[in-house]
């Protein structure tokens, strides 16, 4: 639903990243983003009619910059309809298969 989220406390080393989510959905549409100390560092991420419920789907968003330290990670949906089931980020100079 629009406006749920869930955080995280995490410890961030600095460098560029790449977020895999692996989301699904019946309708398509809905959009979520992820914040670090509340600033938005993903933009809106749409995520697709991946054909049901648990039919699951891996969305890139790369080039995300970071710097050092604890920080607090929340995932937030913007727009209805959809499940993440989890979600990598990983460092451009160690990519992950999905």
């Amino acid at each position: 639903m629009p406006g749920e989220w869930v955080e995280y406390q995490v410890d961030v080393a600095p460098g560029m990243y790449d977020v895999n989510a692996r989301v699904a959905s019946a309708a398509g549409g809905g959009t979520f983003h992820l914040e670090l100390d509340g600033v938005d560092v993903t933009g809106p991420v749409t995520v697709p009619d991946t054909g049901g419920w648990q039919n699951w789907s891996v969305e890139t968003i790369q080039g995300i910059s970071l710097h050092a330290g604890e920080q607090v990670m929340k995932i937030v949906a913007e727009g209805p309809d959809f499940n993440i089931n989890n979600i990598h980020i990983f460092t451009q100079d160690n990519p992950q298969v999905p």
